[in-house]
């Protein structure tokens, strides 16, 4: 991932209306840059899609059988489907109408004192590559 699209992410993410919930740094950990598909005319130019993996960490004070927890993942699942569905996430590539940000493999690991929840984000975009003559 490269730098500037990492910190379009993590400027983005800082956006999160609830982050007070969870206190501490989230840990941002760029997992993979997939093509999932490639198109290319008979000039060389082509249109490839890709797809960003990210995994976020991040931890806060819990106990076992705290509700709090689920509802704060949920609650940042939710804020990210929104975000994408309205334009608002960000954009990676050269079709911002084509682009899909979402979570998936949310979870939490509740310790004695300490919660520990991590997500994938994952980002769909199409990048342009036209022959120059």
């Amino acid at each position: 991932m490269p730098a500037s699209d990492l910190e379009k992410l993590q400027s983005w993410l800082s956006a999160y209306p609830n982050w007070e919930t969870f206190p501490g740094n989230v840990c941002v950990l760029p997992k993979e840059k997939k093509e999932v598909f490639r198109r290319e005319d008979v000039l060389g130019n082509a249109v490839l899609g890709c797809r960003y993996y990210v995994t976020l960490i991040w931890e806060t004070a819990g106990q076992i059988g705290d509700g709090k927890c689920a509802a704060r993942l949920l609650d940042f699942q939710s804020w990210v489907q929104e975000q994408s569905v309205l334009g608002l996430a960000p954009h990676f590539g050269d079709v911002p109408a084509q682009e899909r940000v979402w979570t998936e493999k949310g979870g939490l690991t509740v310790g004695s004192q300490i919660v520990t929840y991590t997500v994938t984000l994952v980002a769909d975009f199409t990048k342009v590559y036209e022959v120059k003559n």
